[in-house]
């Protein structure tokens, strides 16, 4: 068996969180709005799935914040998702 650094667990498990990402299955577009980032799954922001932050990393964790709260069982939801004032997207920018 093969031991792994405290380092190498950290990235192996960082490495598959992003794999189970929505926006790493989803490939939402992902373009400049003003001074901010925005990825959009969708034709349009009322159809579609948004995220936004001050980076295109920061754009797609809010996506994949806003998806996991928009599309979970509500049970899950709500234990998962915060008030957005609570919990908004310069948290997630890292």
């Amino acid at each position: 068996m093969i031991e792994l650094s405290d380092y190498q667990k950290t990235e192996l498990n960082r490495a598959c969180e992003m794999a189970a990402a929505p926006s790493t299955h989803l490939r939402p577009r992902l373009y400049p709005d003003g001074n901010m980032w925005c990825a959009l799954y969708g034709e349009n922001l009322q159809e579609g799935i948004a995220g936004f932050g001050k980076t295109p990393e920061g754009a797609m964790a809010d996506f994949d914040y806003n998806f996991r709260c928009q599309t979970l069982p509500s049970r899950q939801n709500r234990e998962l998702c915060q008030p957005h004032g609570s919990n908004n997207t310069t948290d997630r920018d890292g």
